[in-house]
């Protein structure tokens, strides 16, 4: 036997040996974590063959030093916890009228010292009296006494804890019964220990239990026969057990924790709309089914990530400083998060993948990183148009290798050894320079030189690499089996691809015009939705008020869009908006004469703001206005896209001089109409609030047809009404609120044709009271598909009114009596209606109004 008296308080007493038999233990060790540190955690038990009281105490620990380094508590990665449900987190408390009140700590004097390189001692001394607690070592249970919580070096936690009291001089650790006095507690006085006259003793039959202190190595959860051994693990499987897939037909229900997760080549596992947080290795030699699924990486160690699967989102989560390794092939269908450590792709493939509906994106990246490169992909619908296009991953391989999936034709044989992906790029004659071979050899892919605001033809795609950020001009056919011999070849809808290095962090394009007004082309240089609000505010001397894409979908071949900003909003029905995609490319312009640049910054990426290119149209704006949309009247007739719109918005806080709160005038290649203000042309213009005999001129260019409509939507004009001047015909229209509809042809006259034909005059309301509607009513949906149609009406409420549905040919399909309840009309109306464009018309006794329908 080995007997230290202790050091504190305690030097001068006198201490008697005691025959209980104690037990030091530990329970729960687990493995935990706090952001970038993780921690071995395990209580230490105590336990008796008597019941006792338990006073002053110590004990020693040992521990791995390459797990924790040396010297722990003078390095700060150990400490001592003492809950209030641990003995030594005691106190006495006693209740003073029904409100407990605490008297004071049972034990002080905590200290802890390191001994060795690898072992620490823990002290304390006993504070109050016995007779203030009694036992509180029961006999046969053991109870916590300490909760230990020791850091892990960094990328340290594959070693093993091996955390054990000392072994060698197990007398070393020293307990005591309490000191008195001995007297339970009376009044509610604090009663402080007095080990001189009252000692306690030492307890001498003594054993330690290190066995509690290993981590569970956890279990194996098998599918295999359609059931699972030994239990499903969702909800049950920790960061210490396994999962292995041995048969087909496994799908979680649940979110499931899990270490290495196993796919034998006969299993087939679907994670569903749930998710799996991995803290161990994926193998995946089977089949794994997570389109609909997250997959977290999230160990301490190094990971491995092996097989080929797709996934809705990707997060990379792991704490350590050793990499998460991927081989493989991994589709990301949705999103990837970096929220910690770094994802290593050098040995596999990873792809974000894009299609009709969605294009999966990098999140904000805030610490983790990926190394290696990467694919990305861009959807292009099937329409023969220019895409204005960008890439978000800069390439060690050329533009032939990557857009053009690394062949081109040379002679009449079409090369398209990837159905469903690339594209042709034209532009050398007999397929040199990396083009594609057509009878007129064509450039179909240029860049802008923003200084010389000039379109240059790209030279060589079998040399030319692409740059994440830099924007392209590219007309795109279909997909590389469009066949380019064809007179009028029918386009298809198909995925450009790129793979190389993503750009994260801020990233600054300077190539811009000096000159006040210029046109900027850019691109997105993130595999993300940017807000484009938010990243002009963050540029250089460009005009904050707006920015321009091209939506292919409008049109015969695509059309200029003046995206408004911040609201997002524009006036030609385009889903485009505030949300620049990735790979897609746009402008800005150039605020005042002088350096411009843009920049991009992660806090501007919005994840999940995908927008197609289809036919969608933006909610009504409210501010007083005049927007016009042109149409060839076929496409009307047949409710397709408009070829181009303007709008002038009307205000007190307006100029009728040019500012940066006006756009101006991006030509399409077809029809433009647009804004005429002392020889600037403009797509959208902020003015004063109209005055009697005010007149704006309008511009309109490069007619391909002989029949058009515009649509004029007018809006709070105030005490003036505007007109639709026709120089060529010489009619006037007053345009009432609302919608108004005007066709009109162009001929062989060059009168018919003149770019100033148009103009708005705008007179006292006065002169045009007849045309100004019997009442204001809203209707939508608008385009409407077999649903309800609701019609709204103030002015309507509680009324009964006639209900008329006619077709382009004046044919009635519809005529009924019906009642507002309320001041809105729900009918089926549009219901049994073929698709095209109809009007619907309301009379009732205070007069008659008609808007035109569109049934999709």
């Amino acid at each position: 036997m080995k007997q230290i008296t202790l050091g504190i308080l305690m030097l001068f007493a006198i201490f008697t040996m005691q025959s209980q038999d104690i037990t030091l233990s530990f329970e729960n060790p687990e493995i935990t974590t706090d952001g970038m540190d993780s921690f071995y955690e395990v209580d230490v038990m105590i336990s008796s063959d008597v019941a006792f009281s338990m006073g002053s105490g110590q004990f020693f620990l040992d521990y791995n030093p390459l797990a924790f380094g040396t010297q722990a508590d003078n390095s700060g990665a150990i400490t001592f916890e003492r809950p209030e449900t641990s003995l030594l987190g005691g106190a006495v408390i006693v209740d003073v009228g029904g409100t407990p009140v605490p008297l004071g700590a049972h034990y002080t004097s905590f200290t802890t010292n390191d001994t060795t390189d690898s072992k620490v001692s823990f002290l304390w001394q006993q504070n109050a009296s016995s007779g203030m607690y009694g036992d509180n070592v029961p006999a046969g249970t053991p109870v916590v006494l300490v909760h230990v919580k020791i850091q892990f070096l960094p990328g340290a936690t594959a070693e093993s804890p091996d955390v054990c009291f000392d072994a060698t001089n197990p007398f070393d650790d020293q307990f005591f019964t309490a000191c008195g006095p001995f007297d339970p507690l009376v009044g509610f006085s604090f009663e402080g220990a007095d080990c001189l006259s009252e000692p306690g003793s030492q307890i001498f039959d003594y054993s330690p239990d290190c066995s509690g202190s290993v981590i569970f190595n956890g279990v194996t959860f098998v599918w295999e026969n359609d059931a699972w051994t030994p239990q499903p693990p969702e909800g049950v499987a920790t960061i210490n057990d396994n999962i292995e897939v041995l048969s087909p037909d496994a799908i979680f229900t649940g979110d499931v924790i899990a270490n290495n997760v196993t796919i034998a080549n006969t299993g087939v596992l679907d994670i569903a709309a749930n998710t799996l947080n991995l803290h161990g290795n994926l193998d995946v030699s089977g089949t794994l089914t997570a389109d609909q699924s997250t997959i977290v990486i999230s160990g301490v160690a190094a990971q491995a990530i092996s097989g080929d699967f797709g996934v809705a989102n990707l997060v990379m989560n792991n704490t350590s400083t050793a990499d998460a390794t991927l081989t493989g092939t991994v589709d990301v269908l949705s999103t990837v998060i970096l929220t910690d450590g770094t994802l290593d792709v050098t040995g596999g493939t990873l792809t974000f993948k894009s299609n009709a509906s969605t294009t999966a994106m990098l999140a904000e990246v805030a610490n983790g990183t990926i190394t290696g490169d990467v694919t990305v992909e861009r959807y292009m619908s099937s329409r023969r148009a220019f895409r204005l296009t960008s890439s978000a991953v800069t390439t060690s391989t050329t533009i032939n290798a990557n857009w053009q999936e690394g062949v081109n034709n040379v002679d009449g044989t079409n090369l398209d050894p990837n159905p469903g992906f690339g594209t042709h790029i034209t532009g050398g004659d007999a397929g040199a320079n990396g083009f594609d071979d057509t009878v007129t050899d064509n450039a179909s892919l240029f860049e802008l030189n923003n200084v010389a605001q000039a379109w240059e033809a790209i030279t060589n795609t079998d040399t030319d690499v692409l740059t994440a950020g830099k924007g392209y001009r590219l007309f795109v056919r279909g997909s590389r089996a469009v066949d380019l011999s064809a007179a009028t070849p029918t386009p298809s809808e198909t995925v450009i691809r790129a793979t190389g290095t993503l750009v994260t962090g801020n990233v600054s394009q300077t190539d811009f015009s000096a000159t006040a007004g210029d046109f900027n082309f850019f691109g997105n240089p993130y595999q993300a939705s940017v807000d484009m609000g938010t990243v002009t505010t963050a540029s250089t001397n460009v005009n904050t008020n707006q920015y321009f894409v091209w939506d292919p979908s409008l049109g015969e071949r695509g059309a200029y869009v003046t995206v408004m900003l911040p609201s997002g909003t524009n006036t030609s029905m385009s889903a485009a908006n505030q949300f620049l995609q990735p790979g897609q490319a746009g402008f800005v312009t150039t605020a005042t004469n002088g350096a411009a640049s843009i920049l991009f910054a992660e806090t501007s990426k919005v994840v999940g703001e995908d927008t197609a290119t289809s036919f969608t149209e933006n909610n009504p704006l409210d501010e007083a206005h005049i927007i016009g949309q042109l149409y060839r009247t076929e496409a009307y007739e047949t409710g397709t896209s408009l070829q181009d719109s303007f709008g002038i918005f009307f205000s007190p806080d307006h100029s009728n001089s040019i500012t940066l709160e006006d756009a101006s005038k991006f030509f399409n290649q077809d029809e433009s109409m647009a804004i005429s203000n002392d020889d600037t042309t403009l797509s959208i213009e902020r003015r004063f609030l109209p005055q009697e005999g005010e007149i704006i001129p309008l511009v309109n260019t490069t007619y391909r047809t002989d029949a058009y409509t515009l649509v004029v939507d007018v809006a709070a004009l105030g005490e003036v009404t505007a007109y639709l001047v026709d120089a060529f015909t010489g009619i006037s229209t007053p345009l009432s609120e609302g919608e108004n509809v005007i066709s009109f042809t162009v001929s062989s006259d060059d009168e018919s044709s003149a770019s100033n034909r148009f103009s708005f005059a705008f007179a006292e309301e006065a002169l045009a009271t007849e045309t100004v509607e019997a009442f204001a009513l809203t209707l939508f949906p608008n385009p409407i598909g077999n649903t309800n149609l609701s019609i709204v009406s103030t002015d309507l409420q509680g009324k009964e009114v006639t209900l008329t549905v006619t077709n382009m040919l004046g044919q009635q399909l519809y005529n009924k009596q019906v009642q507002f309840i309320g001041n809105t009309l729900t009918t089926n109306a549009m219901s049994n209606v073929s698709k095209g464009i109809y009007f619907v018309t309301l009379s009732s006794d205070a007069g008659t109004v008609t808007r035109r329908m569109i049934k999709q």
